[in-house]
C-alpha cells in the first residue's frame, strides 16, 4: 500500500499533473527486445543456458575452472560471439 500512497502523494505534490518519462528510440528498441513474446520452451532454454553459464563463470571466479579447460570448438565459438558483439558496438 505504501508505494501507491507515495505515488498519490507525488501527484498531489505536483498539483495533480502527471509526469511521464518518454523512452528514447534506443530504449524502446531494448524494451521491445526484453519484453518480446517467446514460447515457454524458449524461456526454459534461456533459463537452462543462463544457469549453466552462471555455474561456469562462478567456477572461473573461484579458480576451479579456466577458460582453457573448455573444448577448442567452444573457445572458437565464444571468440566469434565476442567479435560480433564488438562489431555491433
Amino acid at each position: 500500500m505504501a508505494p501507491i500512497a507515495a505515488e498519490v502523494q507525488a501527484v498531489i505534490d505536483n498539483q495533480y499533473r502527471l509526469k511521464f518519462e518518454i523512452p528514447t528510440a534506443e530504449q524502446l528498441v531494448e524494451l521491445r527486445h526484453i519484453h518480446r513474446d517467446r514460447p515457454p520452451e524458449h524461456e526454459a532454454s534461456i533459463r537452462k543456458a543462463s544457469d549453466g553459464l552462471d555455474a561456469f563463470l562462478a567456477g572461473v571466479e573461484r579458480g576451479e575452472v579456466e577458460l582453457s579447460d573448455l573444448p577448442a570448438n567452444l573457445i572458437v565459438r565464444l571468440a566469434d560471439i565476442k567479435r560480433e558483439g564488438d562489431a555491433d558496438g
